[in-house]
């Protein structure tokens, strides 16, 4: 099976739902491997705060999208340190 190309590129306000809903599951797998640390949630972030970590300039937030489907595979972020 083949699996395309994947794209890297900037989080934009569309990728919301794909990056909710690999958070979702991400949380879900910690809540069933140690509810003694984690309780289920209904949304682990919700759009507001997607919206927060796009405008802030502190913060990098990037997606992998499947060039065929448009599908986002994953995400990862940053936070920006000052060095001084």
């Amino acid at each position: 099976m083949s699996t395309g190309t994947i794209n890297i590129r900037k989080a934009e306000m569309r990728d919301y739902s794909g990056v909710s809903l690999l958070m979702d599951e991400l949380h879900q797998m910690h809540v069933e491997a140690r509810p003694d640390l984690y309780r289920a949630l209904e949304t682990r972030m919700e759009k507001e705060e997607f919206i927060e970590l796009l405008e802030t300039d502190k913060r990098y937030l990037y997606v992998a999208e499947s060039s065929e489907t448009g599908l986002i595979l994953g995400y990862g972020s940053a936070v920006k340190c000052n060095s001084g």
